[in-house]
């Protein structure tokens, strides 16, 4: 056997390998044997099919790796929003700490201000706060900690808001604290 011989039946075993299952066996073309029309019609087709199927196998992979990728964008920056909502916290308990003293209007409307710029720019990069107050309970974007009774809200609506909830890209990031309504007694 001459050497281009050799070499086209170790490259016919190779493609054997590299095609694996998705190959017929009984059909496949081999140098010693003779080839018709039907034959390399029934390869022809089958290596298409098998071409078209790991062209479509890669467009979903591409998809994929690019929606995962997106979504780790989008949500990246959820820890580091956390540790801001605790200093909003703080800047909205020194509000109402002011407002209820007897200290200068001027100390309650800097720290208002500046409570005013923090939610800006939290808005800016899509972090926005959860209404809860007058609203159903909902558990998806509230967390309940107790019940009172109201004459002015129906039982499952919620009072009072102990914590603000917020979320980011329609996701929460941390759900409100809220009292609910036990209806009027």
């Amino acid at each position: 056997m001459s050497n281009e011989a050799e070499n086209n039946t170790q490259n016919s075993e190779n493609i054997d390998q590299v095609l694996g299952d998705g190959a017929d066996n009984s059909s496949t073309i081999t140098p010693e044997s003779p080839v018709t029309a039907d034959q390399l019609k029934q390869e022809l087709t089958a290596a298409m099919e098998r071409a078209l199927r790991a062209q479509a196998e890669l467009e979903n992979f591409r998809k994929r790796v690019y929606r995962d990728t997106e979504q780790q964008l989008k949500f990246a920056s959820i820890g580091l929003l956390k540790d801001v909502l605790e200093v909003a916290d703080n800047l909205q308990r020194a509000l109402d700490a002011a407002n209820q003293s007897d200290s200068t209007g001027s100390v309650a409307q800097g720290i208002q201000m500046v409570q005013n710029q923090l939610t800006t720019v939290l808005g800016k990069h899509g972090c926005v706060p959860i209404e809860a107050i007058g609203k159903p309970f909902d558990p998806n974007f509230h967390e309940a900690l107790t019940q009172m009774p109201s004459a002015d809200q129906p039982a499952g609506n919620i009072l009072q808001e102990l914590r603000r909830g917020y979320m980011l890209h329609e996701r929460v990031v941390r759900p409100s604290q809220v009292i609910l309504s036990s209806g009027a007694q």
